[in-house]
């Protein structure tokens, strides 16, 4: 089986204290949306699923920018049950460690969402859903490369491009490339699926005339986000040290700030982050 193949095949895990709280929330009888939007917001799995869902009422192939809240109010709360319920009988919802997995999908989301604000691309939503699938395939290396939790946890902090080349040279293929395709099957927008492949190779991308100004100031903005989380990982107490996995100088170059423009962004996002027990709050920033 090809790794196209097995992508489509792949469930990513449902979050489980996630699925416990929204399942008790949508049996209230008035449940608040926004408090139902805000767990899924917490979950690569169902944020993406109810995304794509939605979009795939739309024979005609147009995806229209919509929200998470309009996402959730068309699918209503009897076909959330039964995305719920499906999760819980799902045979491949093996979350052992994958905690660090949803906790940087969701402040990596947060952080595209809110440099969004400051250096536009596309919607806030499509933002947010570019951050939550960024690294979607490490559950799925997880599962099928018995050895990939610890060297993904070794590498980590090594420059996405070295990442890139240490995985193809162990695997023969690596999750930024599955990311893509699991991100297509998913129905995200093809666009969000090319920059998401493009991260190990943001330097020649970035460097290129022949790659879109829109892929690549939205490569910018998902690179500046993975850095600003792991920053924050080291602030909140979660990784020893902050090493940088991007070569920022270039992504810079390209964006024209400085680096005092860089750290006056950084300031105005963590200034503007919500946090609780879990870390960061989606969409604070």
């Amino acid at each position: 089986m090809s790794v196209t193949e097995i992508a489509r095949s792949f469930v990513i895990p449902v979050r489980p204290d996630v699925q416990q709280q929204l399942s008790r929330l949508i049996q209230q009888p008035e449940p608040s949306l926004r408090a139902v939007c805000a767990l899924i917001r917490r979950d690569v799995s169902l944020y993406a699923n109810i995304m794509a869902l939605v979009r795939m009422g739309h024979a005609d192939g147009h995806h229209p920018v919509i929200s998470l809240e309009q996402a959730v109010r068309q699918l209503g709360r009897r076909r959330l049950c039964l995305l719920l319920k499906a999760a819980a009988c799902d045979q491949q919802n093996d979350t052992a460690g994958l905690e660090h997995f949803w906790d940087e999908a969701c402040e990596v989301a947060t952080l595209c969402a809110g440099l969004n604000r400051y250096l536009p691309c596309v919607s806030a939503e499509e933002a947010f859903l570019l951050g939550m699938m960024h690294a979607c395939a490490v559950p799925l290396m997880v599962r099928y490369d018995g050895d990939y939790q610890r060297f993904y946890d070794e590498a980590c902090l090594l420059d996405l491009t070295d990442q890139q080349q240490l995985e193809q040279w162990q695997y023969h293929h690596d999750r930024f490339f599955i990311s893509s395709q699991l991100a297509r099957c998913w129905r995200v927008p093809g666009l969000l699926c090319d920059v998401i492949a493009a991260q190990p190779h943001y330097i020649h991308v970035l460097k290129s005339e022949w790659h879109g100004p829109r892929l690549c100031r939205l490569l910018c903005l998902l690179l500046l986000a993975v850095e600003f989380s792991l920053k924050f990982e080291t602030l909140w107490g979660r990784a020893d040290e902050y090493q940088p996995v991007v070569r920022m100088e270039q992504v810079l170059r390209y964006l024209g700030l400085t680096c005092d423009e860089l750290e006056w962004l950084e300031q105005q996002l963590f200034g503007h982050l919500s946090v609780d027990d879990h870390g960061m709050v989606p969409g604070s920033a």
